[in-house]
């Protein structure tokens, strides 16, 4: 067991516990620079890469499982943010997330499969995502910009189980996965 060690970027020096939660998954082992910090009860999972003096605070999850996650150089990651990966969009590719240079991500923020630019602020409690809105809002009824997103939509949901269309308030028919109605609601045009 290594002893606790001071960190040298901080303005004020205290000590922290080596217990944090680094974790590899599928292969891919989160990617450390020297100067970075990781608090004890945040979870750094898979393929994720922090970059010189990048902080994440307590709470936070970074999890790297089906894409890269990048965390540039004096970035932060604020306590109970999230930062996760996809692979469903319109494009039916693997979208990543990465938080710029300098950027912070705020508490309790969520930031999707997006890209936080540098210097940006993404404000607590807020989410940000990426080739997903279009994807979801179609699932839930709203008209898709285009054939393609359609095609894409109709062949994503297929693939979703019920425990995500449960998890996202969407009721499908069980043969054609088309969105049924929820009673009550009103459906977009």
């Amino acid at each position: 067991m290594s002893s606790p060690s001071p960190l040298p970027h901080h303005t004020h020096t205290h000590t922290v516990s080596a217990h944090r939660a680094l974790l590899p998954y599928a292969g891919a082992t989160p990617s450390l620079a020297p100067t970075s910090f990781v608090a004890p009860t945040a979870s750094v999972i898979g393929n994720v890469t922090l970059g010189d003096r990048a902080s994440v605070w307590y709470g936070a999850v970074l999890r790297g499982d089906v894409g890269p996650i990048t965390i540039g150089e004096a970035a932060n990651v604020q306590d109970n943010a999230v930062i996760h990966v996809a692979r469903h969009n319109p494009a039916g590719t693997v979208s990543g997330a990465s938080v710029g240079a300098r950027a912070t991500v705020g508490h309790g923020a969520v930031v999707h499969a997006a890209a936080v630019g540098e210097a940006a602020f993404v404000a607590d409690a807020a989410a940000r995502y990426a080739g997903l809105a279009a994807v979801h809002a179609a699932a839930c009824g709203a008209s898709p910009a285009s054939r393609a997103e359609a095609d894409a939509r109709r062949a994503d949901a297929r693939e979703r189980g019920e425990d995500y269309d449960s998890h996202m308030g969407v009721a499908r028919d069980p043969l054609t996965r088309e969105v049924l109605p929820v009673p009550g609601a009103e459906m977009p045009a």
